[in-house]
């Protein structure tokens, strides 16, 4: 019996943010795996209580996770934000 080799292509692409009624963007975030809210640079130095420094290690780390979309913002995952890291 003859094997049949499968071969997937994988694109990897910039998102559009989706603007829920609320006001706050939904991403794809892909550390999470899910669509999540996310804050801006800003919003997410003023809830993690640390300057601007701080936040590209803690995004190094894994700790915060970073969204490119298209137009080149940047988004953070809220939720990497507020859970708890060891």
């Amino acid at each position: 019996m003859a094997r049949m080799l499968v071969t997937r292509t994988l694109r990897i692409r910039r998102v559009r943010r989706v603007v829920e009624a609320q006001g706050a963007p939904t991403i794809p975030c892909g550390v999470c795996g899910r669509d999540v809210r996310s804050v801006t640079l800003a919003e997410a130095v003023e809830l993690l209580r640390c300057d601007d420094t701080s936040l590209p290690e803690l995004v190094e780390e894994g700790r915060v996770h970073l969204v490119p979309t298209t137009g080149d913002a940047v988004w953070i995952c809220r939720d990497s934000i507020f859970r708890r890291n060891p």
